[in-house]
């Protein structure tokens, strides 16, 4: 009997013809190159030229560090850098932020980075080319790009543009001690005006609660503290304010009221009218510790931004870990996934399940702990404000 080859005996093997032949005759079937590969058969329609692989598309751009800080501002290319402290010397000439980027001597990579810290800062602020009153900007900053989200303009009159008037607390039932030399750390014009913020920056505490109210220079040159507080100590607003080039910083340092007045609006009822007061006096950015009761949820909602972003963004998903099922983890995972670090607690804080369920307070509950800002010269910043107060 003939000895086939290992595997299932083709057609030929049951013919008995001689190993040879089908060798041959399988070479013709398919045959190989010089090194033993299977070749295409000839006149098979596969010998014909393949048609040019299509170039494949290029990945788009990484952002550099500092461009999507910018762009979450609604800073844009053509805008003007406003120059807010005079030790800053980088932006003589008041370029737009095309200019300085291209011209940089460091490179496009450094001066983005530079822009966004000095914006973060204070120590700069950016005009839309609509508000500046430099030269038009030249073709070069004409780049195109996604349009910048609308720059919601800083409020000037006692309503801002927001519904009704802001709050005013009758400070004539309070005690109010001015230290010496209060006045002359340049925050007020005069007592008259000190007296006025004073009764906006007090304006959510009730008015049955009498206050005893001081203000004092604070530790640091250019500072100053104010501190109030019923007789027994069970409402209390403490808040420090820090000069930074030309620009006021302030700290709101303690917010305490008694359990009965909890709930009821009253941080959002001061902070409308302190931001109003903080307008006219020159404070530009506010800073915040949320931690006491909800107040994480609260200043998130009102559209404070984290400092430490990524602190905040490993702590969210070691919670989502923990439970991943729940609707309020499912909804931290998206929003997580989706937002910027300027907006994740803003989101967070206006999240809701697909019911529909308000989920923020479930997220960012009494035991959220995070240390964020307002930055009242950040159109986007003020953007989410005006959506608490319209």
């Amino acid at each position: 009997m003939a000895r086939t080859s290992k595997g299932k005996a083709g057609p030929l093997a049951a013919t008995g013809v001689s190993s040879a032949v089908r060798k041959a005759f399988n070479e013709m079937l398919h045959p190989r190159g010089p090194r033993g590969q299977f070749k295409d058969k000839p006149g098979a329609g596969n010998d014909a030229p393949k048609a040019p692989r299509k170039p494949r598309a290029a990945a788009p751009k990484k952002a550099l560090a500092g461009e999507t800080a910018l762009k979450t501002s609604g800073v844009s290319a053509d805008d003007t850098i406003e120059v807010l402290s005079k030790r800053v010397r980088a932006y003589q000439g008041k370029a737009t932020v095309q200019e300085f980027v291209e011209t940089h001597p460091k490179g496009r990579a450094y001066a983005l980075r530079k822009l966004a810290a000095d914006q973060k800062k204070g120590v700069i602020g950016f005009k839309g080319a609509e508000q500046a009153a430099a030269s038009p900007p030249s073709p070069a900053a004409s780049r195109p790009e996604s349009p910048p989200p609308p720059r919601p303009s800083v409020p000037k009159s006692s309503s801002g543009g927001w519904a009704g008037a802001a709050a005013q607390r009758d400070i004539s039932g309070d005690t109010v001690t001015i230290g010496d030399r209060t006045l002359d750390q340049g925050l007020f014009r005069d007592e008259a005006q000190l007296r006025e913020a004073t009764s906006s920056f007090l304006s959510g505490v009730p008015k049955e609660e009498k206050l005893s109210v001081i203000w004092a220079p604070g530790a640091r040159p250019n500072s100053l503290v104010m501190v109030a507080s019923n007789a027994k100590g069970t409402a209390k607003v403490t808040r420090n304010f820090i000069r930074e080039g030309n620009t006021w910083v302030v700290r709101h340092t303690y917010f305490e009221l008694p359990k009965k007045y909890q709930g009821g609006g009253n941080a959002k009822t001061m902070l409308r009218s302190s931001v109003e007061a903080y307008d006219r006096i020159g404070v530009a950015r506010i800073d915040a510790h949320a931690n006491l009761n909800v107040g994480g949820y609260a200043w998130a909602r009102l559209g404070f931004a984290p400092d430490r972003p990524t602190v905040v963004r490993e702590a969210l998903e070691m919670a989502v870990r923990r439970a991943p099922r729940t609707p309020h983890a499912q909804a931290t995972r998206v929003i997580l996934d989706t937002s910027s670090d300027d907006d994740l607690m803003h989101n967070l804080a206006r999240a809701r399940g697909a019911d529909g369920e308000p989920l923020g307070r479930k997220i960012l509950g009494p035991k959220a702990d995070w240390d964020g800002h307002l930055d009242l010269k950040n159109a986007r910043h003020r953007e989410r404000l005006n959506g608490n107060f319209a």
